[in-house]
């Protein structure tokens, strides 16, 4: 039973107890973090767990870099990728998508004396994360060479940042705000908007991505979802992990598609 009194069962089809593995980010506080005695938590965490119980099914996370998705996926290594902060490389031919969970919103990290429009054209060097969904933006936006850096590695971004190696980073707000934002060098910093960008880059929707083709587990996945977003449990969620405005619900919970209506 869920925090709003719902039964699962309600939910979840009549068939043999399904075992799923599903991937989320190795290090993306606050959406996936390994916490004490190496127990995962975060955002993508919850959000998985609850829909595989829902679903009657059983939970194997697995933790992998943004570059890795697609392989993972299409290899059958998983059957599911749960990461709100980017799914690189994933596309039509690979995999299909569930209902939007949350949007989560695209921010610039900056010194503070900076300027407010990072959009204009100056002599920045950016940097954000390989296989991040802001990668393809950059690129797009600013393609002379060694103007955008990619890291592997985020906290490699994030002193590059710290040492005037890059102008800016372009990254997931609830994530920049962990990293820098609430940490002591923090004061050197502040937000700017990506106003060039287009909307489902300010504000992506975030879903979860299942392998082509699995057309059984897609639907299962969306009825998980509807019930979940319209629960007291999702609200928990947001605001535990995501308050403040660093996330929001992806639509009013009564429009989602309900696969069985």
């Amino acid at each position: 039973v869920d925090a709003t009194g719902s039964e699962a069962s309600t939910v979840a089809r009549q068939q043999e107890p399904r075992d799923l593995k599903v991937g989320v980010l190795l290090e993306a506080p606050p959406f996936s973090i390994c916490g004490r005695f190496g127990i995962r938590t975060g955002f993508d965490v919850e959000i998985a767990l609850a829909v595989c119980e829902r679903m009657g099914a059983s939970c194997q996370l697995t933790t992998i870099a943004p570059s890795d998705m697609a392989r993972e996926l299409g290899e059958r290594r998983l059957d599911m990728i749960v990461a709100s902060v980017g799914q690189s490389g994933l596309d039509d031919t690979i995999s299909d998508y569930s209902q939007p969970y949350v949007r989560v919103s695209a921010q610039f990290v900056v010194p503070r004396e900076a300027p407010l429009d990072l959009d204009g054209g100056d002599d920045t060097r950016f940097g954000t994360v390989v296989g991040s969904p802001y990668a393809d933006y950059l690129l797009e936006t600013y393609p002379q060479e060694g103007v955008v850096r990619l890291y592997e590695v985020p906290d490699e971004m994030w002193l590059a940042l710290a040492l005037g190696r890059i102008g800016a980073v372009l990254s997931t707000a609830a994530i920049a705000r962990g990293a820098v934002l609430a940490t002591p060098m923090g004061s050197d910093f502040r937000l700017v908007p990506p106003t060039g960008a287009s909307e489902s880059v300010r504000a992506r929707p975030a879903s979860i991505a299942v392998r082509k083709g699995d057309e059984g587990l897609l639907p299962d996945v969306n009825t998980a979802l509807a019930d979940l977003l319209s629960s007291t449990e999702y609200t928990d969620m947001l605001r535990r992990h995501l308050g403040g405005g660093r996330g929001d619900p992806p639509v009013d919970p009564a429009s989602i598609d309900r696969p069985d209506d």
